[in-house]
């Protein structure tokens, strides 16, 4: 049985960037346009997304008021939104992220991380170690169409997948004695003073 497609809403007044972009994650994602906020809203009493990218400089409603109105309603308040701009500015990722966006990114840098991502790699630490930090990261990442096998997730202390076999990103997590190796380069500068 195939899994189903991450469902991505795309907002912005520009035609060209909708279809373009489209395009290009098509085949991974189910991909619904919108030139204003009207439309997002219309979409919304049919489905609900996995993730919204939402362009900040939009005529009549901008992003933030977008934002703000997808946050007041309980409905939509938990869907991330990743505003998808030109506009980085400091002030801009400020408010965005005050306002409940999960982060910032050019459209370029989606396509790059939505085509290529393909391997994610836990290694050290917490990421080795802790099978809930592991699963929050990947479920925070489950528009990348992420699926975690929740018992292979448990496993410490040796090279594992941790990702389903329909995931489109492979996750594992390797182990790395980190702890082991600063304690011995501990040691080696203490025996030298």
């Amino acid at each position: 049985m195939e899994k189903r497609k991450k469902k991505i809403i795309m907002v912005d007044d520009v035609n060209f960037h909708l279809v373009n972009t489209k395009n290009k994650l098509k085949n991974h994602y189910e991909i619904f346009t919108a030139l204003s906020s009207e439309i997002l809203f219309d979409i919304l009493e049919n489905i609900i997304p996995d993730l919204i990218l939402l362009d900040i400089n939009m005529p009549e409603i901008n992003g933030f008021e977008i934002l703000k109105k997808l946050k007041a309603d309980p409905q939509y308040s938990g869907i991330p939104v990743i505003f998808f701009t030109s506009n980085k500015s400091k002030e801009n990722i400020t408010k965005g992220m005050a306002l409940g966006a999960v982060d910032f990114m050019t459209g370029q840098q989606f396509r790059q991380v939505c085509q290529f991502f393909n391997i994610i790699c836990f290694t050290a630490g917490i990421g080795e170690n802790n099978p809930i930090v592991r699963g929050e990261v990947c479920e925070y990442l489950g528009f990348l169409g992420i699926g975690i096998d929740k018992e292979a997730n448990k496993i410490r202390g040796e090279d594992v997948i941790i990702s389903t076999p329909d995931s489109k990103v492979t996750v594992m997590s390797v182990p790395t004695d980190e702890e082991l190796m600063i304690a011995r380069d501990t040691r080696a500068i203490v025996d030298k003073l």
